[in-house]
C-alpha cells in the first residue's frame, strides 16, 4: 500500500492535505497511479511550505479515504512529540485514545512503535553529543542584521530537525557561520582537501556547430579503467618537475623558409598547424590539433623505440643525474679542486629535494636525506679529494670546515697550526685561522686574538723583508698585509677598543707615510718609532701635527700636544640622563653607548699643566707602543694613498664607489661595511646612531688637510683627497639649506685655490654635491661655467682632468634630461620633460662637444641624423682605444688607476646616453651598446688555472678592477631602463632581465639584491621573490644575499602594518601582527645561515634576526638566539649591548660579567653605576 495514496478529491483539498504540496512543476503524466508524484516531494524548493497551514488544515477527525498513515497523521505525531528538550523521550499517553482502540490499526501500531524506538535509540545518542556540545559552546553572539525567525534559529543552535524549532519556516533553515578560517590569511589558500571537485556531466563541448565532435571524456582501454587526470602536485608530476629542461619544441610549422616561426600556438583550422584528416584518428579531440607529428605519433604509441629509450635514461631526478656527471668528471679529471669544492657543496641541495618518489624497488624509502647523512657523505669526498690532491690546502680547510663542530677545539687548532706550518704564506690560511680563535667562546679573550694577529703580522714580516728563507715571499704580500691590518682594527671597534684602532692606523701611516729616509733596516725603523711614540707630540690627525720626520730631524724644537678638548659636554649629558630616573638596566645602557661615541680617539695627556699617562683615569682609553708594536711594517709606496683612504673609510667618510683600490669587504668580522650597504632607513633600530661626534669632526678635517699637503705632488692623489674633503663636509652638513650655504661657500673657497681652480675633477665632485643637496638648479649653472672654463684639447689633460671633464657632461646631459640623482627608485613617479625635443638636442649637443672637443657655448649647429651617425662613429673608435688602455690598467693599485677605470665607465655611459638620444629604438641601441662595451671587457681576463698555492695572489687585484668596471657597466642599463620606464614606456621584463644578467656576474652584489627586491615587491610578486632567495640559498649561504632575503620579508611586514593603520583596523600602539609564513620564512633563512661559516660569524645577521624575532615572533625565541648570537660572534659587544636592550634586568649582570670575563671594552662598571644613582 503506497505512504500517499492519490485520492479523487480536488486539487485544492489535495494540496492542503498533503505533507509536501506540490509546486506546478510536474512531471509528465504517467499510468502508474501507485508510485508517488516526484514533483510533490521537492520541499527543499518549494517556498510554499508552512508548518503552521499543515497544522491548521489538518484536522484530526478527518479520516482518509482508505485505511492507512495519512500525512496528518505523520505530522500530528511530530507535533504531539514536541521539541527535544534534552534526553527525556515523549510519552506514549500523549497518543491518541483513538488509535489505541482501534483494532483496525494495530498493524499500523506495531511498524510505529517499532520506527519510535529505533529513532529514540538514535535521538537519545544525538541529544547526549549536543547536550556534552551546548555545555562547552560559547554564548551564542547578537546579530543585528537578522530576521525574528532566523534569531530563533541561532537561539536553538543546538537544534537537528526543523519541526524541533516551532515556527520555522523553509527558506530560513540555514545558519551563517561568521568565524572565519584564520589559517586562510596564513598560507593564502584554502586547504586541498576543502577544494570542490565537479563531475562533468557534459560529453561534448558547448556552442559546437561545426567540424569533429570533441570529446571531454577520457576513453576507457581496453581491458583497463578509465584515465584518471592527476593533480598538479602528484607523485607523477613532482618526477617531472624534477627532471632535467628540454628543449622547446616549436608545434608552429613554417610554410616557407622565408615565413618567421610564430610565437603563439594557433587554434584556428590552418593547414600549416594541424595536420590532414586522415592523419588524425583521434578526431574527437581538439587537443590533438595542436600537436605536430612527432608528438602525435608519440601519443598514438607509434615510433615508441626510440622515445621509450630516451624517458628510460630520465628515471631518476635532476639532482640524481647531476651527481652521476660530477662523479664522471671527476674521474676525468681528479687534479681539479675547484670542481671537487662544487662536488661538496652541491650535497647540501639534496636537503631540500623530495626522494620519496625515487624508490622504484622499495629500498629508499625516506622523504630527505637527514643532515648527517649529507654530512657523512661531504667527509667521505672530501677524503677522496684529499687523497689525490695531497697538498691541496682548500680541500683541508674545507675538511676542517665541516669537523669543526665533531672535533674539540683543541684539535682543529691543532691541525690549522701544523697547516700554518707548512704553508705560512698563505693569507687564507691565516685569515681561517685567526677567525676560529675569534669566534670560539670559550677560549675566547680579546688579549688573546690580539697577540694571535700579532704574530700572524710578524712571521708575514720576516717574509716580506727576505729575512726568512724557508719559503719565498708571494706576490701581492703587501696588500694582503694591509687587509689584515684594516682587520684586525675592526676586530678592535666591534670589541670596543676604538682608540686602540685607531692608534694602530695613527702608527701604520707615521711609520710609512712620515719615515726618516735614514732609517733603512726594519729594526731600526721599530726602535726610532718607540721614542717618537712616547714623546707626547702630535700624531697624523691630531692638530699641529708634523710628521716623525720633522720630528726626528727637530727633535727638541717640536712643541707638544696642545691641550685636549674638555669633556664638559659628555658629563652633562650624563646628568640629564641621570635626571630621568629611568631603571637601573636602561641608565647603565644609555649611559655605555654615551661614552662610547664620545670615547673614539686615544687619549692624550696635558704637558702644559704637567700631566701624564699616570693621570689617565681609564687606563683602556691609552695607548702604549706595545698596543700597536705588532702592526707596524712597511708598505711599498704605491699603497701609501691607500692606506689614508681606509683609514677614513674607517673613521666613517662617505666614500665614493672609486676612492678605494683595495676590497676590504670582510663579511665575517667587518659588521660597519656590511650595514653600509642595507637600508638603514628601514632599520634604523638595528643600526643605532649615526652621527658624527664633534671631536671626530675636527679629527678628519685635520688628518685630511695633512694627507692633501703631503700628496701635493701627486695631482691624482690630491685631487681625490681634495674631493673626499667636499664629501666629508656634504656628509656633516647634511642636506638642509643651512647646510647647501655652507656647502658653496667652502667649495667656492676651495676652487679659488690656484692648484685647484683648474681641476676638473675637484669641479665635478662639487657640482655632484650640489645636486645632491640643493638639486638640478644649483648644480646645473656651476657645471654650465665650469665645461666653458675647462675645455680644451684631450692632448694636454692628465687623466685627473680627463675623468673630470667627462664626469662634468655626463652630469650635465642628465640634469637637462631631468635624471634623478643618486639610486632611482623602481617604478618611481613620472618624469615630465617640458619641450622635450629642445632639451633632447640641447643634451645631443652637450655630448657631440665632448666627442669634438667643442665649447658648449658655441653656437649650436642643426642637428640632423647624418651628424648623429658620424658623432656616434667617432665614439665608438674612442671607446676601443679606452678599452686598450684599461687592459694596461686593470693590474695597478694607485690613484691614476681609479680614475682611469672611472674615466673608462663615465665614457661609456655617456655613449649609452648619446645613442638613447639619437637612435630611433632607444632602448634597445643603448643596451646594445654597453653590452657590446661588457663583451670587451670580458676579454680582457685571462683564464685563471685553479691551483692551490698562492701563486695566483697577484691577479686579486686584477680581478678586483675588472669587478667594478663590470659592476659599473650593468648599473649604466638598469639606470637607463629605470629612467626609461619613467620617461617612456618598457615592460617589466627588461628591467629583470638586466638585474638577472647583473646578479648572474655579482650574485653577492646588495646594490641588485636589493633592486630586483624592490621591483618584485612593487610588482607584488612575492613567490618570485621567495623562489629566486630560496635557490639562491640552496645553492650556499652568503651573507648579503642572506641579509636581503631577511630585508625582505621584514618590508613584506612593515607595508603589512602600515596597511593596517591605513585601514584603521588597530591602533598606532596596537599594531601586532600573528605568525604568519613571512616570519616562518625568516627563521627558517636564519637556520640556514647557522649551517655555514662564512654566515655565522657575521653580527649583523644575527641581529638582525634578534630584531625581527622580538617584533614580530616569540621572546623565547629571541633568547635563544642571543645566547647562540654570542656563542658564535662574541667579539661583538654590540650584541651584548642588545641582549640588555631587549631582556633588561633579567640578564644584566651576566651580561657585564661576560663582557669583563672576554675583556670586551667596559665603559662604566655596574657599581659606577649604583654610585651615580645612589
Amino acid at each position: 500500500m503506497p505512504l500517499f495514496p492519490i485520492s479523487d478529491e480536488s486539487e485544492e483539498k489535495k494540496q492542503s492535505r498533503t505533507l509536501f504540496p506540490d509546486t506546478g512543476l510536474h512531471a509528465e503524466p504517467r499510468d502508474d497511479r501507485d508510485t508517488p508524484d516526484p514533483g510533490n516531494l521537492d520541499w527543499l524548493v518549494n517556498s510554499s511550505y508552512k508548518p503552521e497551514s499543515v497544522s491548521q488544515t489538518a484536522s484530526p477527525t478527518q479520516d482518509p479515504p482508505v485505511q492507512a498513515v495519512t500525512s496528518s497523521e505523520v505530522f500530528k505525531d511530530a507535533q504531539s512529540a514536541g521539541p527535544h528538550t534534552g534526553s527525556k523521550r515523549p510519552k506514549r499517553e500523549d497518543l491518541s485514545s483513538s488509535e489505541e482502540d482501534s483494532d483496525d490499526n494495530v498493524e499500523v501500531k506495531k511498524r510505529r512503535k517499532k520506527s519510535k524506538k529505533e529513532k529514540h535509540k538514535h535521538k537519545s545518542k544525538k541529544h547526549k553529543r549536543s547536550k556534552s556540545r551546548a555545555r562547552s559552546r560559547s554564548p551564542v553572539p547578537e546579530y543585528s542584521n537578522v530576521t525574528e525567525k532566523q534569531r530563533k534559529l541561532f537561539q536553538h543552535s543546538d537544534k537537528v530537525f526543523i519541526e524541533e524549532i516551532p515556527g520555522l519556516e523553509a527558506e530560513d533553515a540555514y545558519r551563517i557561520d561568521r568565524n572565519p578560517n584564520k589559517n586562510n590569511y596564513i598560507y593564502g589558500s584554502v586547504v586541498d582537501r576543502h577544494v570542490a571537485r565537479y563531475k562533468r556531466h557534459v560529453s561534448v563541448c558547448l556552442a559546437q556547430t561545426d567540424g569533429p565532435t570533441v570529446s571531454l571524456k577520457d576513453k576507457k582501454e581496453q581491458g583497463g579503467k578509465a584515465k584518471s587526470h592527476n593533480r598538479y602536485y602528484s607523485k607523477e608530476q613532482r618526477k617531472s618537475l624534477r627532471m632535467a629542461p628540454h628543449e622547446v619544441i616549436l608545434t608552429s610549422k613554417v610554410g616557407s623558409s622565408s615565413e618567421k616561426a610564430k610565437e603563439f600556438i594557433s587554434v584556428t583550422k590552418d593547414k600549416s598547424v594541424c595536420f590532414n584528416q586522415e592523419d588524425n584518428q583521434l578526431k574527437g579531440d581538439i587537443r590533438d590539433q595542436l600537436l605536430d607529428k612527432k608528438s602525435y605519433a608519440y601519443i598514438q604509441g607509434s615510433g615508441g623505440m626510440q622515445l621509450e629509450q630516451e624517458d628510460n635514461s630520465i628515471q631518476k631526478s635532476y639532482l640524481w643525474k647531476k651527481s652521476e656527471d660530477f662523479n664522471k668528471r671527476l674521474r676525468e679529471n681528479p687534479k681539479d679542486v675547484k670542481l671537487w669544492l662544487e662536488f661538496v657543496n652541491f650535497q647540501d641541495r639534496f636537503l631540500y629535494e623530495d626522494l620519496s618518489d625515487e624508490s622504484q624497488s622499495g629500498s629508499m624509502n625516506v622523504k630527505k636525506l637527514p643532515k648527517h647523512v649529507i654530512y657523512e657523505k661531504k667527509i667521505m669526498i672530501l677524503k677522496k679529494a684529499m687523497e689525490t690532491n695531497p697538498s691541496c690546502v682548500s680541500l683541508k680547510l674545507k675538511y676542517l670546515e665541516l669537523c669543526q663542530n665533531h672535533l674539540e677545539a683543541a684539535d682543529v687548532n691543532k691541525e690549522l697550526e701544523g697547516l700554518l706550518f707548512k704553508y705560512p704564506t698563505d693569507i687564507t690560511l691565516w685569515r681561517r685561522y685567526l677567525l676560529f680563535n675569534q669566534s670560539h667562546l670559550p677560549t675566547f679573550s680579546v688579549t688573546h686574538v690580539c697577540k694571535l694577529y700579532s704574530n700572524c703580522i710578524q712571521k708575514l714580516i720576516g717574509y716580506q723583508t727576505g729575512t726568512v728563507f724557508s719559503h719565498r715571499s708571494t706576490e701581492g704580500l703587501d696588500m694582503e698585509m694591509l687587509r689584515l691590518v684594516v682587520q684586525y682594527c675592526c676586530f678592535l671597534r666591534q670589541a670596543g677598543h676604538t682608540e686602540k684602532a685607531v692608534g694602530c692606523f695613527q702608527a701604520l701611516i707615521e711609520f710609512n707615510l712620515f719615515c726618516p729616509p735614514s732609517l733603512e733596516s726594519h729594526q731600526d725603523k721599530r726602535n726610532a718609532f718607540e721614542s717618537f711614540w712616547d714623546s707626547g707630540v702630535s700624531r697624523v690627525g691630531e692638530s699641529n701635527a708634523r710628521g716623525w720626520r720633522y720630528w726626528l730631524e727637530h727633535r727638541g724644537h717640536v712643541a707638544p700636544l696642545a691641550a685636549p678638548p674638555s669633556t664638559t659636554d659628555i658629563e652633562q649629558e650624563e646628568q640629564d640622563l641621570l635626571a630621568c630616573n629611568d631603571p637601573k638596566w636602561r641608565m647603565w645602557l644609555n649611559i655605555e653607548r654615551l661614552r662610547e661615541s664620545a670615547h673614539l680617539l686615544p687619549w692624550r695627556p696635558d704637558v702644559s699643566n704637567g700631566e701624564t699617562e699616570e693621570d689617565c683615569q681609564d687606563m683602556e682609553r691609552l695607548v702604549l707602543f706595545d698596543d700597536i708594536s705588532g702592526v707596524l711594517f712597511t708598505l711599498p709606496k704605491q699603497l701609501h694613498f691607500e692606506v689614508v683612504v681606509q683609514f677614513l673609510m674607517f673613521l666613517g667618510v662617505d666614500r665614493d664607489f672609486w676612492m678605494s683600490t683595495v676590497n676590504t669587504f670582510d663579511s665575517q668580522s667587518n659588521v660597519d661595511c656590511v650595514s653600509q650597504v642595507l637600508d638603514k632607513i628601514l632599520l634604523s633600530e638595528c643600526h643605532g646612531n649615526t652621527k658624527v661626534p664633534s671631536l671626530l669632526k675636527t679629527f678628519i678635517n685635520s688628518l685630511l688637510e695633512q694627507m692633501v699637503t703631503y700628496f701635493d705632488n701627486d695631482s691624482n692623489s690630491h685631487s681625490i683627497l681634495t674631493a673626499l674633503r667636499l664629501r666629508f663636509l656634504k656628509q656633516c652638513i647634511g642636506d638642509s639649506s643651512s647646510g647647501l650655504k655652507q656647502l658653496k661657500k667652502f667649495g667656492k673657497s676651495l676652487l679659488k685655490e690656484q692648484r685647484i681652480r683648474n681641476n676638473a675633477y675637484v669641479w665635478s665632485e662639487y657640482t655632484a654635491l650640489l645636486w645632491e643637496v640643493g638639486g638640478a638648479q644649483e648644480a646645473r649653472p656651476v657645471a654650465e661655467a665650469a665645461l666653458s672654463l675647462l675645455s680644451k684639447s684631450e692632448s694636454d689633460m692628465d687623466i685627473s682632468t680627463q675623468c673630470g671633464l667627462v664626469r662634468l657632461y655626463r652630469m650635465l646631459t642628465e640634469m637637462i634630461l631631468k635624471f634623478p640623482h643618486g639610486h632611482q627608485d623602481v617604478c618611481g613617479d613620472r618624469i615630465q620633460i617640458k619641450e622635450a625635443e629642445n632639451s633632447s638636442e640641447e643634451a645631443r649637443w652637450g655630448l657631440q662637444c665632448l666627442v669634438e672637443g667643442k665649447s658648449i657655448k658655441d653656437s649650436r649647429p642643426n642637428m640632423n641624423p647624418f651628424n648623429s651617425v658620424l658623432t656616434m662613429k667617432k665614439m665608438n673608435k674612442m671607446l676601443e682605444g679606452y678599452v686598450k688602455i684599461l687592459k694596461l690598467e686593470l693590474h695597478a693599485t694607485s690613484s691614476m688607476c681609479v680614475l682611469t677605470l672611472q674615466h673608462f665607465c663615465e665614457f661609456t655611459r655617456c655613449c649609452a646616453l648619446y645613442a638613447w638620444l639619437s637612435q630611433a629604438d632607444r632602448l634597445k641601441e643603448s643596451i646594445g651598446l654597453v653590452d657590446l662595451t661588457l663583451s670587451k671587457v670580458q676579454h680582457l681576463l685571462p683564464e685563471q688555472t685553479t691551483s692551490d698555492n698562492s701563486e695566483h695572489s697577484h691577479s686579486v687585484q686584477l680581478t678586483s678592477n675588472y669587478s667594478r668596471v663590470l659592476e659599473e657597466h650593468h648599473k649604466t642599463k638598469v639606470r637607463i631602463i629605470l629612467y626609461h620606464m619613467s620617461t617612456m614606456s618598457a615592460p617589466l621584463t627588461c628591467l629583470r632581465s638586466a638585474i638577472t644578467c647583473a646578479l648572474g656576474d655579482f650574485p653577492c652584489s646588495p646594490y641588485f639584491l636589493w633592486l630586483f627586491t624592490q621591483a618584485e615587491l612593487k610588482a607584488n610578486a612575492w613567490s618570485r621573490l621567495d623562489r629566486f632567495f630560496t635557490h639562491r640559498l640552496k645553492d650556499g649561504a652568503q651573507p648579503i644575499p642572506l641579509l636581503i632575503a631577511i630585508l625582505s620579508q621584514v618590508q613584506r611586514l612593515c607595508n603589512l602594518e602600515e596597511q593596517m593603520r591605513k585601514d584603521k583596523l588597530c591602533k598606532d600602539e596596537e599594531v601586532k601582527i600573528s605568525e604568519t609564513s613571512m616570519i616562518h620564512r625568516i627563521r627558517s633563512s636564519c637556520d640556514v645561515g647557522k649551517d655555514s661559516i662564512i654566515v655565522q660569524n657575521c653580527p649583523l645577521l644575527w641581529r638582525l634576526c634578534l630584531y625581527t624575532e622580538v617584533k614580530y615572533g616569540k621572546k623565547d625565541l629571541a633568547k635563544g638566539k642571543f645566547y647562540q648570537a654570542l656563542q658564535h660572534c662574541p667579539w661583538a659587544k654590540v650584541l651584548y649591548l642588545d641582549g640588555v636592550a631587549i631582556f633588561g634586568e633579567e640578564i644584566l649582570s651576566s651580561v657585564t660579567d661576560l663582557i669583563m670575563e672576554k675583556e670586551l671594552r667596559l665603559q662604566i662598571p655596574l657599581e659606577e653605576v649604583d654610585i651615580l644613582l645612589g
